[in-house]
């Protein structure tokens, strides 16, 4: 997203020092005000769709509903690339006068982040199981880069484990989008569970090491994540638990289907 597009009707913010770190933070506030600004188109369009009987536009279905919900995510990020609605334009002049103001008189400033502006997404019921956790696309995609997985398998594993729900706690206690028992999230250095960025870079990382553990095959490192590393090395495979052989068939079966909607190649099982 081009973060220049949204100041086409704001005077130019000139702050008191050409610094580098101040005109980083300009570009970084202008990125975020800009991405707020998508968002919130993104949640209209979805309210406007579900007012609306339910006949869509690419059918009923499993389909339906994720091309539906990419549809209005790409449909708000295109509006936000133009002139948008207006409120990046005022969010981000207001933000940058105050951060002009505070450093003007010698004042520091309160970093700028999309992430302290927009740490937690509040995640609707009624939206689609795509809708759901694509709303913490980017942080999936920070960790599908950073951990070499396929974003559809970790789609497939927060499809899974919480349906999307960055709150949820299973009788077991596992927490988050990504099922975190309080032990591995202590290993992993995650503070807080029900962060979602904090539990989706951890559960990668914990994932990619499972991978690493078993030469690289899905089947047994997703049998891993939910037995435990122990069990598979104790009977030489899946372990004989219906709970996880039923859990590494929806897993895969998820990430079929959002390899399609996210443009990638099913891994290989």
């Amino acid at each position: 997203m081009s973060i220049s597009n949204i100041d086409n009707n704001t005077k130019p913010i000139a702050l008191d020092s050409n610094d580098a770190s101040k005109q980083k933070e300009l570009q970084q506030l202008k990125k975020a005000c800009a991405d707020f600004e998508s968002i919130f188109i993104a949640k209209v369009l979805r309210s406007m769709r579900n007012s609306l009987d339910e006949t869509s536009l690419f059918g009923n279905g499993f389909g339906s509903d994720i091309y539906s919900g990419l549809f209005e995510a790409k449909l708000s990020e295109k509006i936000a690339q133009g002139d948008g609605i207006g409120i990046g334009q005022v969010l981000f002049k207001t933000l940058a006068e105050r951060l002009n103001a505070s450093q003007s008189a010698d004042q520091p400033a309160a970093p700028i982040s999309l992430n302290n502006i927009y740490k937690k997404p509040q995640v609707e019921k009624q939206q689609t199981l795509y809708g759901r956790i694509s709303a913490f696309h980017e942080i999936i995609q920070k960790a599908a880069e950073e951990f070499e997985l396929p974003l559809h398998v970790i789609y497939g594993v927060i499809a899974q484990e919480s349906g999307g729900d960055p709150e949820v706690v299973s009788k077991a206690g596992a927490k988050g989008l990504m099922q975190l028992m309080d032990q591995t999230a202590d290993e992993l250095g995650v503070e807080d569970s029900f962060d979602p960025q904090q539990n989706i870079i951890a559960g990668a990382r914990y994932l990619r090491q499972q991978l690493d553990d078993f030469d690289n095959d899905l089947k047994l490192a997703l049998a891993a994540y939910n037995a435990g590393p122990g069990n598979v090395r104790k009977y030489n495979g899946i372990p004989p638990f219906k709970e996880t052989q039923d859990y590494v068939t929806k897993v895969v079966s998820f990430s079929r289907k959002f390899s399609g909607v996210l443009n990638e190649k099913p891994i290989e099982i």
